[in-house]
């Protein structure tokens, strides 16, 4: 994948949505989500 081919909008949301699952429930990942 390479990131100068993502908008910096897309790269922005990506983070927040990677931030929001692993400050919400980070304990879901490790058993595979939910």
């Amino acid at each position: 994948m390479r990131e100068e081919h993502i908008p910096p909008e897309s790269r922005y949301c990506l983070s927040l949505i990677l931030f929001d699952l692993m400050t919400r429930s980070p304990h879901t990942i490790g058993e595979g989500g939910e």
